[in-house]
Formats: structure tokens, sequence, C-alpha cells
């Protein structure tokens, strides 16, 4: 609800970044606010290709979004660069048509951090138009209608200049796994009676994963499962996880380079020591946890069945 607001929010996959998003502008939509959501894995390869022409795209993908019939050419002049005609489009022609704020939602942030070409202008002009808007003077300039989100996986490995990033401003939210007791807060409304004992026996196969422990709840409450017969059966091919694994598997092979990685990691009984780059990947994959300057299995789910799986021959 504050001028100038920068919400970011970092966890990695499937721990319920989306999930907070979707909370947070459905009460921005109680409030009549615009919504913008804007996931950066929808764009088409090329798109990045330019800076201009990803800037390009984000106006009109928010035009789209707001319902405005705005033809973006008569307001891109060559002369003025593309960070300044998107700047200009936003304000000039966005937040002045719309009489209540706007909050825009970047999700996939990361895919960003593997485009050279545009990633630190593009982060730079967020900083931009984050302190732009705090320090915006209603009624006569349309900036302080403008609110931001940011989603992202992993840690910022790209080099930014401080003073020009937006991942040292705002609020910044890191979602944790589930501690114990959440887990049988979760239980219960589920209708599943748990104890501290069973929170903790599967807190110690999955960790405190959201996707993970809600699988395992709505297994037990629609099937009348048990926890006993999950940990039995969790290293037989028709283990309750067998299909979350091989989806997981298969999210891997799409970073060749990270498998031979994530092998090592997997079969050692200590934390391995990893380039930062490459840690911050796996770990934005959920695959492991940092400590410190090394990595180790994100649970033990994943050391068993990678460990097994990638093991050298």
């Amino acid at each position: 609800m504050r001028q100038g607001a920068l919400i970011r929010i970092k966890a990695p996959r499937q721990m319920g970044k989306t999930y907070l998003m979707m909370k947070v502008l459905s009460y921005a939509r109680e409030q009549s606010f615009h919504i913008v959501v804007v996931s950066f894995r929808l764009a088409d390869a090329d798109i990045f290709s330019t800076l201009d022409k990803f800037l390009q795209w984000l106006c009109a993908i928010i035009s789209d979004q707001l319902n405005l019939a705005e033809d973006i050419s008569p307001h891109w002049k060559a002369v003025f660069g593309s960070n300044y005609n998107c700047t200009h489009y936003l304000g000039k022609i966005v937040l002045a048509q719309l009489p209540s704020p706007v909050v825009i939602a970047f999700d996939d942030v990361d895919v960003l951090f593997h485009q050279p070409n545009i990633v630190a202008d593009f982060l730079g002009l967020l900083r931009a138009w984050c302190e732009r808007s705090k320090h915006s003077n209603p009624p006569t300039d349309m900036w302080h209608k403008l609110r931001l989100i940011v989603l992202h996986s992993t840690e910022v490995y790209i080099s930014l200049n401080q003073h020009q990033s937006p991942f040292n401003v705002g609020l910044s939210i890191e979602l944790p796994e589930f501690t114990p007791e959440q887990i049988i807060s979760l239980a219960r409304q589920y209708g599943v009676a748990w104890s501290i004992e069973d929170a903790n026996q599967l807190s110690a196969l999955v960790g405190g994963k959201p996707d993970l422990v809600s699988l395992t709840l709505e297994w037990i409450a629609d099937q009348g499962g048990n926890l006993e017969t999950i940990l039995r059966e969790v290293n037989t091919p028709a283990n309750l996880y067998h299909e979350h694994l091989r989806q997981q598997f298969r999210l891997i092979q799409e970073y060749p380079e990270l498998v031979p990685l994530l092998a090592q990691v997997m079969s050692q009984a200590e934390p391995v020591k990893l380039a930062a780059i490459q840690a911050f990947q796996l770990e934005s994959l959920g695959l492991v946890q940092l400590e410190g300057q090394s990595v180790r299995p994100s649970c033990k789910l994943y050391e068993q069945y990678f460990g097994s799986l990638l093991e050298s021959p």
C-alpha cells in the first residue's frame, strides 16, 4: 500500500513464491489496484536478443494485461534510447491513464541472469522506477501509482552496482522450509492427527519442503495411508515420490554441466565446496542447501535417489 513499495520474494523452486505473490495480488485487487504479472519464462528466446526488443515486449505485455489499446511505435524514438523510451511509456502512457495504483509482479527473474545483453540495464531500470515512485509528488507526477514485486529462486550471482541494484532496497522475504510444528499444523488442516515424532520423521526424509509435505499429507488424507507405509516403501519404484523425483531428474538434465556436480554432492558425507554460480543454480532447483561456501543435499530423499541414480558405474 505504500508509495514506492518493492517486495522481493526469494526461495528455491516449489517453495511457494508464486502462491505468496498471488495472495499479495489478491489483496491488491481488493484495494482496486491494477495488476500485471510478467513471467520471463513465457518470453521467446529471441525476445532477449537486444535490450530494445526486450523492453518493447515488456511494454506490450503491460499494456495488454491492463487492456490499454496503445501502439508502442509512436512512443519509441531511437534518439532517446531503450531505457528512456520504456520509462516514458510506463509513466506518460500507462500510469497516466489509470485512476488507481498499478502492481507489476516480475516472476522468474532468474531467467534474466543468463541474458548479459539486458540484465544489468533492466535491473537498473527497476531500481530507478522504485526510487522515482518513492519520491514522486502526486498529483502532477504519476509515478506514485507504481508498486513492484520481484520473484527469484537464487542469490543474485551477477555483478551489479549497489546503487543500481533492486536487490538491496524494498522488503525482502526469503521463504524457509516448514518446521515440524508447521507440519503438524498443516496436517491438522488435512484432518491428519500427527505427533511431533511423526513430523520429525517426515522432516528427516523430505526436509520441510512445502510441495513434498503437502504431497504426503494429501496421499494420507485421500488414500487412508500412513507414514509408516511411506517410509517403508521410499526406496521402491512404487514410492509416493516417484513421479516428483522423475520430474526433478528431467529438470537437472536441462543443465548437463550441473549433473556431475550434483552426483558429487549426493555421494559425499560432508558438504562439498562448489563455484558460487553452480552452487546457487543447484540451490535454485531445490536440490541442495548452502552451508557457507559449500552445499549439501537439501533432503534425505534427494540424497538417496540421486546418489543411487548418478553414481559412477
